[in-house]
C-alpha cells in the first residue's frame, strides 16, 4: 500500500484531509471533461438534442488514476461514467494512505451521482468519507422541486430540505467544446452539489482554458489543453491538462495534490 511522510510541512491534519475532500470534488468535475452550462437556446424545452448526448456517450468508460501528495504517491483515483435506462451514472472512488501528526491516516472517499437521461439534471447523489473506519454518509435525492439531503455522522442520522441543484452533466460540453475551438482566456460556470458534511450544499466552480499545446508522447504529438479551475470561496486553483478527446491526462491542486492518469490497478 501507499504512504508518504507529512511531518515535515506545517500542515495541519484537519487541513490535509478538508482538503482532499475539496479536491476529490474538483476531481471528478474535471475528470467529467470539465465545463460550464449551455445556453439556454440549446435547450428550451429542458431536453438535449441527440448531437450533445452522443457527446457525453463517448466520454462513457473507465479510467485510473496515481494520486500524489507532495510528489509522492499516496494511492489511487478510479473514475467512471456510465449509462443505464434512466440516465447516466458518474462513479468516484479514492483510495489513500498517508502519514499526517505522527499517525497513518487511511482514506477511502466515493461518490456515485445520477443524472436524468433527457435534461442531463442530477437526480441522485450518494457519498462517503472513510478515515481510520469512521465513516460519514449521505444521500441527496431530487424529489419534485426540492431535494432531500440525509447524512448519517457518529451514528446520528439528519434530514433536510434543499433547493434543486444546478448540476449537469451535459455541462460539459461548453468547455470541452471551446478547447476544441481553441477559445482562450473565457471564464465560465460549472456546479457541482457537495452532500457531505460540513460542505453539504452546492459549489460554484469557475474555469478558463488558458492555452493549447502539443506535446510529443511515445513519438505521437498529442494535442492537449490547459486549464484552470478556481473555487472562488475557498480560494482553491487546479491546473489540469486535458486532452483532445476529453480525457484528463493531469491534475494539480496548489502544488500539493496531483492526479496523473495511469494504466488500470491490478
Amino acid at each position: 500500500m501507499y504512504g508518504l511522510p507529512m511531518s515535515r510541512y506545517s500542515i495541519s491534519e484537519e487541513k490535509v484531509v478538508a482538503s482532499l475532500r475539496y479536491w476529490a470534488v474538483i476531481l471528478l468535475t474535471v475528470t467529467l471533461g470539465l465545463g460550464s452550462s449551455l445556453n439556454a437556446e440549446a435547450r428550451p424545452d429542458g431536453k438535449f438534442p441527440k448531437p450533445l448526448r452522443a457527446q457525453i456517450d463517448q466520454s462513457l468508460g473507465t479510467h485510473w488514476y496515481g494520486v500524489y501528495v507532495f510528489g509522492n504517491k499516496a494511492g489511487y483515483a478510479k473514475m467512471a461514467l456510465s449509462a443505464d435506462d434512466q440516465g447516466y451514472v458518474a462513479e468516484e472512488n479514492v483510495t489513500l494512505k498517508i502519514q499526517a501528526m505522527g499517525k497513518t491516516q487511511k482514506i477511502n472517499m466515493s461518490a456515485l451521482r445520477r443524472y436524468d437521461g433527457a435534461t442531463g439534471a442530477l437526480r441522485e447523489v450518494r457519498s462517503a468519507f472513510i478515515q481510520n473506519d469512521q465513516e460519514v454518509r449521505a444521500q441527496f435525492v431530487v424529489e419534485g422541486l426540492t431535494g432531500t439531503l440525509t447524512q448519517w455522522v457518529s451514528g446520528q442520522k439528519t434530514v433536510s430540505s434543499t433547493a434543486l441543484p444546478r448540476e449537469n452533466i451535459f455541462d460539459s460540453i461548453a468547455l470541452y467544446s471551446k478547447q476544441r475551438n481553441g477559445e482562450v482566456n473565457n471564464k465560465v460556470e460549472t456546479y457541482v452539489f457537495e452532500a457531505l458534511p460540513p460542505i453539504s450544499k452546492e459549489i460554484v466552480m469557475e474555469h478558463k482554458l488558458i492555452r493549447t499545446e502539443t506535446r510529443m508522447v511515445d513519438g505521437v504529438p498529442l494535442k492537449l489543453a490547459v486549464i484552470k479551475t478556481t473555487v472562488p470561496e475557498q480560494g482553491i486553483n487546479t491546473r489540469t491538462l486535458m486532452r483532445d478527446d476529453g480525457v484528463v491526462l493531469e491534475t494539480e491542486m496548489m502544488g500539493m495534490m496531483k492526479l496523473r492518469l495511469e494504466p488500470k490497478l491490478e
